[in-house]
């Protein structure tokens, strides 16, 4: 059976993780079948309907992840677990504990979930994507967060139109992955939002860059104008003429080739 802080951990990764399948897993790993989740905002009884109920909360509060706010402690089949829902720039929306009680074999008979800081009632209304948001992912942009933010701020029909590709990006698992491809080119790449303006369900972001590519520390500037419908992207135009993007192009070339094969 795993420590009380190895359980934690794998508790809030169940609520951080959005693809379908590997949140049923973690589902499956942390819960009995027949358990029962009890909260203000969602609630349910057996996988399925727990599964329900993260996928309603992750909804709801799309973009933002849940983090332990202290260690997780135990005493017999009991276990208490603090934590904090923060938005990607880091600040806290939300703080509560939960209460659960644990079988003999480690998972989760039971657990109440409950609010010590209640999220503000616009933070629920809000729109998933911002011009906000957007900076504060691309000044210091992590793979992980990219992996759970793309899912959220981005529509199931999303396309993405980048610099020396011929064909739009098409679909959330895409537009994540040429994301995810481009970190991986540049791993301390950091954008700048210079300014932005909205008109319409379009923004315009215009953006200065750094970071190290294969020929060494370069600069870009740039421009992104993204279209919002619904509170997430819909489209996503990204023109620069900076020969980074040319690389980044064939890298992903290169790796949907493979992929295909």
């Amino acid at each position: 059976m795993r420590t009380t802080a190895e359980f934690a951990d794998r508790y809030v990764a169940m609520w951080n993780e959005t693809d379908v399948g590997p949140r049923r897993n973690l589902v499956t790993e942390i819960w009995m079948p027949d358990a029962h989740f009890t909260g203000s905002l969602a609630e349910g009884r057996g996988h399925d309907r727990i599964d329900a109920a993260l996928a309603a909360v992750q909804r709801r509060f799309a973009g933002h992840s849940l983090r332990l706010a202290g260690p997780a402690d135990a005493i017999g089949a009991y276990l208490r677990l603090p934590w904090i829902l923060a938005e990607v720039d880091g600040s806290t929306v939300a703080r509560g504990t939960d209460i659960g009680t644990r079988s003999p074999d480690g998972r989760l008979e039971a657990a109440v979930s409950f609010f010590d800081l209640q999220p503000h009632k616009a933070d629920a209304g809000k729109p998933a994507w911002s011009a906000a948001s957007w900076a504060a992912f691309w000044a210091n942009p992590d793979p992980e967060v990219a992996r759970r933010r793309v899912p959220n701020v981005v529509r199931p029909d999303v396309t993405a139109h980048w610099p020396h590709r011929s064909a739009p990006v098409r679909g959330v698992d895409d537009y994540r992955d040429y994301i995810l491809q481009l970190l991986a080119l540049v791993p301390d790449l950091r954008l700048t939002m210079e300014e932005h303006v909205t008109e319409g369900d379009s923004t315009f972001i215009r953006w200065s860059g750094k970071g190290t590519g294969v020929e060494g520390p370069f600069h870009c500037t740039g421009v992104d104008r993204i279209r919002v419908s619904q509170g997430r992207v819909i489209e996503n135009r990204i023109y620069s003429d900076h020969l980074i993007f040319q690389a980044l192009a064939a890298k992903v070339d290169d790796a949907w080739a493979s992929r295909a094969a």
